[in-house]
Protein backbone atom coordinates (compact mmCIF):
# COMPACT_ATOMS: atom_id res chain seq x y z
CA UNK A 1 0.00 0.00 0.00
CA UNK A 2 2.83 2.04 0.81
CA UNK A 3 4.31 1.70 -2.42
CA UNK A 4 1.45 2.46 -4.71
CA UNK A 5 0.53 5.90 -2.37
CA UNK A 6 3.91 6.83 -3.08
CA UNK A 7 3.90 5.81 -6.82
CA UNK A 8 0.94 7.78 -7.55
CA UNK A 9 2.23 10.94 -5.58
CA UNK A 10 5.46 10.62 -8.38
CA UNK A 11 2.98 10.28 -10.49
CA UNK A 12 0.67 13.20 -9.99
CA UNK A 13 3.95 15.43 -9.72
CA UNK A 14 4.73 14.47 -13.08
CA UNK A 15 1.53 15.09 -14.45
CA UNK A 16 1.68 18.92 -13.28
CA UNK A 17 5.02 19.67 -13.99
CA UNK A 18 4.63 18.86 -17.63
CA UNK A 19 1.34 20.36 -17.43
CA UNK A 20 3.14 23.52 -16.62
CA UNK A 21 5.80 23.37 -19.07
CA UNK A 22 3.39 23.23 -22.00
CA UNK A 23 1.65 26.05 -21.01
CA UNK A 24 3.14 28.84 -23.44
CA UNK A 25 4.40 32.38 -21.09
CA UNK A 26 2.35 35.22 -21.45
CA UNK A 27 3.84 37.94 -22.79
CA UNK A 28 2.90 41.57 -22.38
CA UNK A 29 3.59 43.91 -24.92
CA UNK A 30 4.08 47.56 -23.94
CA UNK A 31 2.78 49.67 -26.80
CA UNK A 32 4.02 53.20 -27.24
CA UNK A 33 1.04 55.61 -26.93
CA UNK A 34 0.56 58.82 -28.72
CA UNK A 35 -1.55 61.85 -28.82
CA UNK A 36 -3.64 62.89 -31.95
CA UNK A 37 -2.65 66.48 -33.30
CA UNK A 38 -5.99 66.90 -34.36
CA UNK A 39 -8.43 65.67 -31.37
CA UNK A 40 -5.65 64.77 -28.44
CA UNK A 41 -6.80 60.92 -28.42
CA UNK A 42 -4.37 59.03 -27.45
CA UNK A 43 -3.90 55.49 -29.67
CA UNK A 44 -0.97 52.94 -30.48
CA UNK A 45 2.03 53.95 -32.43
CA UNK A 46 1.87 51.70 -34.71
CA UNK A 47 -1.62 52.61 -35.88
CA UNK A 48 -0.30 56.61 -36.05
CA UNK A 49 -1.22 58.37 -39.81
CA UNK A 50 2.25 60.91 -39.97
CA UNK A 51 2.58 64.17 -41.73
CA UNK A 52 6.15 65.41 -40.66
CA UNK A 53 6.30 65.13 -37.20
CA UNK A 54 2.38 65.35 -36.94
CA UNK A 55 0.34 62.07 -36.15
CA UNK A 56 -3.42 61.69 -36.39
CA UNK A 57 -5.16 59.27 -35.38
CA UNK A 58 -7.46 58.66 -38.71
CA UNK A 59 -7.42 60.22 -42.46
CA UNK A 60 -9.79 62.69 -41.89
CA UNK A 61 -7.88 64.42 -39.18
CA UNK A 62 -5.19 64.19 -41.18
CA UNK A 63 -7.28 66.06 -44.02
CA UNK A 64 -8.44 68.49 -41.80
CA UNK A 65 -5.16 69.87 -40.39
CA UNK A 66 -3.49 69.92 -43.34
CA UNK A 67 -6.52 72.15 -45.48
CA UNK A 68 -5.91 76.03 -44.56
CA UNK A 69 -8.03 77.55 -42.55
Amino acid sequence: MWLAQRWYKKNQQKQTQSKTRLQPERKTEHKMMVRCDHCGLYFPEQEALHSGKARYCCEAHKRAEQQPR
